[in-house]
């Protein structure tokens, strides 16, 4: 066979045109042909019975093929790729004409056969063909003629467009052809604008839980980062805060940008998908990628509770996104390395387990390109020192604190006092829960069937995502861990159930009915004060764990507790022969609490929002890297559930006067105490 070339017009007006020429290009060269050089790939106006906006461009293909059997090649490109032969000239998915051929010895030569018609019989006609053939091959001549193209484009006063040798196609208009062809279902932006508003209404209604009421606190006193987390959680509490902090006075002060950013997670997942399948998602592909991240509860509840994870999760799956766009083509730049490390840097703002998920993407890269590695060394330094960068508060922080962070974090997996294989069994049960019949029943059919619409790319995922899933699954033995720690593993390996969730309309039934269950129905029962309180008499006033959300939410409503709480006549009362007046006292009435959960809850919960001091000496928490405030004297009010109080843990620091012991209603379960008395004058700050 001999060896030919082929200058090639590609053009698309439908779904995402610049992906759909960029997967027609990389199918091409997976049939054994390569791309010596690319066009720009520039807007035309339609033509014919078209009615929207061309995106077109050119490159030149050479291989050992003959014309008609690359002719048949280019048809059965267009066809995988979805075109529809129907209205002549019409709008198309892709279009892909052989414009010009050259044999070996670099002659242009002429094709007349029933399949194909060469040079292409309207190419001097079109602008939008002549001007992107002209620029990557301005030099080719036309058959039995001794004008080139450039020449040709020249004499008609038109300027061919840049040529670009690589055929880059910019990362923001490769993001926006995804995307929206992610969105190919009408139901997809009504659904996910109406969930958003349903979260925001849930958010402002539900109580914080524990971590939240803490990472609530934590944007009050911004810290470059902090002891538990990297600091981007505390971004968005903080942002939430002066967002609304003039209408409410809820826990919307620290929820309310978590529903966008899930959204913005969303499409993201969703351009993911396109960028895995290379081609426009289906009504049912897409239906099914609103189901995966608005019905599966591990994901969706992640959209209305402020917690680090939603941070993790869009930012890694932004860059798996750049990883996966930038893996195809022929030389990665530095600006490519760059977006990359700031994606990552991002993440591992968000948590700390980002290193697993960067270490594994960095390394399906390394795999896929270790032929080039030489080369595209000025890329992987952008990668190490743009990610660096962006972390740079943590590291700064940790190096001020003697690295507590970083240790705390390494003993984490090795602090749970032995190997115990139940633990790890209800972390199992936990996360199966929160995954629910989509992800459980997704990843069963996609196990049995060992086939995959995306086997082609579809391992960076499992590259991403695995690494932190193998290491949690090993700390379970060892240590306590929470369902929500492994859901951005089970976020981005759920991309690859996108095709089954598609093909299986029982799953999709099931997924419905269990999301609207957990996702819908459980959100707005919580939201409502009347049903909590229901709940709460159903469980015979005895909560359990649920009393975490409600108990100090409750308390703040109770007038007896509250009447307590805000007496202040015993300041002055002379109690125990001592008045505030005789305190060396600079701050006046002190709100302290003897564990973080209930310090963060009290905080969020009371009256004002007051500043509490923990009374904690034995668990180290963020509130013991607090700026230190001077105490020395100052009256104090202890807000406690009655299993934490003990006198003789705080003897030494306070002087207590009296205590009273408060039943909330509700929660029979778990009585409050509250204490009032003084700090010594030998405590010179807070803890």
């Amino acid at each position: 066979m001999t060896m030919h070339s082929y200058l090639v017009a590609a053009g698309s007006n439908l779904g995402n045109r610049q992906e759909t020429i960029e997967c027609a290009r990389a199918m091409i060269i997976e049939r054994g042909l390569t791309i010596d050089a690319a066009s720009e790939l520039v807007e035309t106006a339609p033509v014919g019975a078209a009615d929207q906006i061309f995106l077109n461009g050119a490159f030149i293909c050479s291989g050992d093929i003959s014309p008609d059997d690359f002719m048949r090649l280019l048809l059965d490109v267009e066809n995988r790729l979805g075109r529809v032969r129907d209205v002549r000239w019409g709008n198309r998915v892709v279009d892909l004409d052989i414009l010009l051929i050259r044999d070996e010895n670099g002659l242009s030569i002429e094709s007349q056969t029933p399949l194909l018609t060469v040079p292409h019989p309207r190419l001097l006609e079109r602008d939008f063909m002549l001007r992107p053939a002209a620029a990557v091959a301005g030099h080719w001549l036309l058959p039995f003629s001794d004008q080139n193209l450039r020449a040709l484009c020249v004499s008609r006063g038109w300027r061919p467009t840049w040529s670009n040798p690589k055929g880059d196609i910019k990362l923001w208009q490769a993001l926006k052809g995804d995307i929206f062809s992610a969105t190919t279902s009408r139901l997809w932006w009504p659904v996910l604008i109406s969930m958003g508003f349903f979260r925001l209404w849930c958010g402002s209604q539900i109580p914080f839980g524990n971590d939240e009421a803490y990472y609530w606190d934590w944007g009050r006193a911004l810290q470059a980062s902090y002891f538990d987390h990297p600091p981007f959680v505390s971004w968005i509490a903080m942002i939430s805060r002066l967002l609304v902090f003039t209408w409410t006075d809820g826990p919307l002060q620290g929820r309310f940008l978590i529903p966008f950013l899930h959204v913005l997670t969303t499409m993201m997942f969703g351009a993911l998908a396109v960028r895995l399948t290379r081609r426009v998602l289906t009504n049912l592909e897409s239906r099914s990628v609103l189901l995966l991240s608005q019905m599966v509860p591990a994901f969706s509840l992640g959209g209305l509770m402020l917690m680090p994870d939603i941070g993790l999760i869009l930012f890694s799956t932004s860059a798996v996104w750049l990883v996966l766009a930038v893996s195809r083509r022929e030389t990665l730049r530095w600006w490519n390395g760059a977006l990359i490390g700031l994606a990552l840097g991002a993440a591992g703002l968000s948590k700390y387990h980002a290193a697993l998920i960067g270490s594994g993407l960095l390394a399906w890269l390394f795999w896929r390109r270790q032929e080039s590695f030489q080369k595209e060394r000025s890329f992987w330094g952008w990668v190490m020192f743009c990610g660096i960068l962006m972390i740079t508060p943590v590291i700064w922080w940790n190096a001020a604190h003697d690295w507590v962070s970083f240790r705390y974090q390494g003993a984490r997996g090795v602090s749970g006092g032995g190997f115990e294989v139940m633990r790890a069994v209800r972390a199992l049960l936990g996360e199966l829960v929160f995954l629910g019949p989509a992800v459980i029943g997704g990843g069963w059919i996609a196990w049995r069937s060992r086939a995959s619409a995306w086997k082609r790319d579809g391992s960076i995922i499992l590259f991403a995502a695995l690494p932190m899933l193998a290491v949690l699954k090993l700390f379970s033995f060892t240590t306590q861990t929470l369902p929500h720690w492994s859901m951005p593993s089970f976020w981005l390996l759920s991309v690859l159930l996108v095709p089954v969730l598609a093909e299986s309309t029982s799953l999709r039934w099931v997924t419905k009915m269990y999301g609207l269950a957990l996702c819908i129905a459980l959100p707005a029962f919580m939201a409502s004060t009347d049903l909590r309180r229901s709940l709460l008499r159903w469980m015979g006033d005895r909560p359990a764990g649920l009393g975490e959300l409600t108990l100090w939410d409750s308390a703040s409503r109770d007038e007896e507790f509250l009447g307590y709480y805000n007496d202040k006549t015993w300041l002055d009362s002379g109690m125990s022969g001592r008045k505030l007046t005789d305190r060396p006292c600079d701050r006046g009435l002190v709100v302290a609490a003897p564990r973080w959960f209930t310090v963060a809850q009290t905080a969020a919960s009371m009256p004002g929002h007051p500043v509490v001091e923990t009374l904690d000496q034995d668990h180290l928490s963020y509130y013991h890297f607090r700026p230190k405030v001077s105490v020395a004297g100052c009256p104090v009010v202890i807000l406690s559930e009655k299993s934490h109080w003990r006198d003789d843990h705080w003897n030494g620091v306070i002087d207590v006067i009296d205590s009273m012991e408060f039943e909330i209603p509700g929660h029979r379960d778990r009585r409050v105490v509250v204490g009032r008395g003084w700090y010594r004058t030998e405590s010179a700050e807070s803890p």
